[in-house]
């Protein structure tokens, strides 16, 4: 009888990234100013190993234990938690470039093709049929970024 191996794949939730990526950065700020794990566990009142927890994200860095390594560091703390995600960045960059393009089709329409006109694009001349084409390729940009905006939505 054979038996197979099963792979474990762990899911690692938003919260635990944040906690390794926080922990990351206190040991980052440690090492620059050249302090050691048993100098800031002793100035934070914890045990190295509780501090070598923190920095790797085993262990969540409370609030009031972080404003502590701030003013250790001599740094904000928002230094911490300045922790913006590259999908959450591509989330404003791909509604920027939504919105930009509502803004061109708005204007387009408003200025460009008077409202009588655009209930039968037939009757348009080839300016103006050029004008819809332009806006028809401005709402597939809007599409695109505004999906890939917010992946799971509804087209």
């Amino acid at each position: 009888m054979k038996i197979k191996k099963m792979t474990v794949i762990s899911k690692i939730s938003k919260e635990k990234k944040n906690d390794i990526k926080i922990g990351a950065i206190v040991r980052e700020k440690r090492l620059a100013l050249n302090i050691s794990q048993d100098a800031l566990a002793r100035n934070l009142g914890i045990t190295r190993h509780q501090l070598y927890k923190h920095e790797t994200g085993k262990n969540r860095i409370s609030a009031g234990r972080l404003a502590v390594i701030a003013k250790v560091f001599n740094l904000p703390i928002s230094t911490f938690y300045a922790i913006e995600t590259k999908s959450e960045n591509e989330k404003f960059i791909n509604l920027k470039k939504a919105q930009e393009a509502a803004g061109d089709i708005t204007q387009w329409l408003t200025y460009l093709i008077p409202q009588e006109k655009l209930k039968s694009s037939r009757q348009l001349p080839i300016n103006e049929n050029e004008g819809l084409q332009f806006v028809w390729s401005r709402l597939e940009d809007l599409r695109v970024h505004f999906k890939a905006a917010f992946p799971g939505g509804k087209e």
